[in-house]
């Protein structure tokens, strides 16, 4: 019988916002609040590199579908591309990853999430006088393609991926009593799990496409 045994690595010294394996299983990737993207290897766990260029904590991460490629975002707002590939982990230029295909898609910068950054301002009080923000989002793997995301006015929203144009149509849920933090399909896409931040609330929606 398979049985797991617990690791323990210490990949920095400062927080970890995000980990993301690759989908051939032989790395994972660690976002640090030190700005870096560490690349580990899964069979010891060891460090294979560092990957530097964002000025701020890395807050979410996907690796292309050929485990070569990964995209990742920061605290300010940043998008990069970098090739993960052994020997060449370095950042590349956009242009070198545009036709790329993601097996996940927890970015909340790029070109597939503009719509729902485009709509985020739909249903708020005229008299609102505060911005919301965009803080996590994920993408379907089965059936009709899918964004999901959650913001800080606490609306778990579905749009078709990838959600382009000015003002792309949706569905709306409520759940939480404050942002949401974190959201994600789970396996085969059956349902949506959501934490919430000031509720310390893990919720589950049964997700039908």
């Amino acid at each position: 019988d398979n049985k797991l045994t617990p690791t323990s690595v210490q990949v920095s010294s400062d927080w970890i916002h995000a980990v993301a394996y690759s989908p051939n299983g032989d790395f994972v990737a660690v976002g640090s609040n030190d700005h870096n993207i560490y690349i580990l290897n899964t069979t010891a766990y060891s460090q294979c590199a560092i990957l530097k260029g964002h000025r701020n904590h890395v807050t979410h991460l996907d690796w292309s579908v050929d485990s070569s490629f990964i995209q990742s975002n920061c605290g300010d707002h940043d998008l990069k591309f970098w090739d993960a590939r052994f020997g060449k982990q370095k950042q590349i230029r956009p242009v070198v990853a545009k036709d790329r295909t993601w097996s996940t898609h927890s970015c909340v910068y790029g070109w597939p999430i503009l719509g729902v950054w485009n709509t985020l301002m739909e249903g708020l009080p005229a008299d609102c006088n505060r911005v919301p923000n965009l803080t996590t989002v994920d993408r379907s793997t089965k059936g009709q393609a899918t964004t999901v995301s959650g913001d800080t006015e606490k609306r778990i929203r579905l749009h078709k991926h990838p959600a382009i144009g000015k003002a792309p149509a949706y569905r709306e849920y409520h759940g939480h009593s404050g942002a949401i933090t974190q959201i994600m399909f789970t396996a085969g896409s059956r349902f949506v799990i959501t934490v919430g931040g000031s509720d310390r609330t893990i919720m589950q929606y049964e997700y039908d496409d």
